[in-house]
């Protein structure tokens, strides 16, 4: 398992150091179709390492994105996904995607209406948000959390709070 490691491509992070829990995050900027498809790939190998029996949660954030992703990358993305489709209901207890913009996010769900993903996919205004939708949706599949997502959970609560 690939568990603890953090990789950069470009300025995409994939942080894999609160596993089974993954965040994807987006520079402003462009990357380049080589470093996002070797994203993709790590991403994979994340899905592909996770034992029988466990569940891993992807949120990928995309708050600090100032420019779409071409279109090159977004057919790949779909290409990916459509090729790992098994594997991802397999490895994974769901999704999720931060996109500030009220117009990003209901152009997403707008997408996933036409082709939904292969496992629930919850888009949402903030990263606290999807951190607690991705917790949920960990704990309903592998019961019980692991104890660094408990705590993770305990703490955002204590921020939430006045």
């Amino acid at each position: 398992m690939r568990e603890g490691a953090i990789r950069d491509f470009e300025g995409i992070t994939v942080d894999a150091t609160q596993w089974p829990f993954i965040l994807w995050e987006s520079p402003p900027r462009r990357v380049s179709d080589g470093a996002f498809a070797d994203a993709m790939t790590w991403v994979g190998e994340l899905s592909e390492s996770t034992p029988p029996g466990e569940k891993s949660f992807m949120l990928t954030d995309l708050s600090h994105l100032e420019e779409a992703a071409p279109a090159s990358q977004r057919k790949y993305a779909a290409d990916f996904l459509n090729r790992h489709r098994d594997l991802i209901r397999r490895a994974s207890a769901g999704a999720g995607i931060v996109a500030k913009s009220a117009v990003v996010r209901g152009g997403i769900t707008a997408v996933f209406w036409i082709r939904p993903p292969p496992v629930e996919t919850r888009v949402v205004a903030t990263r606290e948000e999807g951190i607690l939708y991705g917790l949920e949706m960990l704990e309903r599949a592998c019961p019980p959390l692991p104890a660094h997502l408990v705590a993770l959970r305990a703490k955002l609560a204590r921020e939430r709070k006045p």
